[in-house]
């Protein structure tokens, strides 16, 4: 996992009002199509907060990456 990647994707979505409404229908065509590469584990979770409002989203996507279980790898 690339927090930078993250962080790039969050910052681009607080700036870019289309590239945030394509993140809130799908998040990973909308990552991968601005050249974003994610794991598998980042491509589930930003399935699992899409349609959330962007704060929802960010909020929900930091906390489960952050997890004990994903800093393991």
């Amino acid at each position: 996992m690339s927090w930078k990647t993250i962080n790039e994707i969050i910052a681009l979505a607080s700036l870019d009002p289309a590239f945030r409404e394509a993140l809130q229908r799908d998040p990973v065509t909308a990552a991968q199509a601005q050249g974003f590469e994610l794991t598998s584990e980042e491509q589930s979770v930003f399935q699992a907060f899409a349609s959330r409002t962007l704060v929802e989203f960010c909020q929900g996507v930091l906390e489960r990456l952050a997890s004990p279980s994903s800093r393991e790898e």
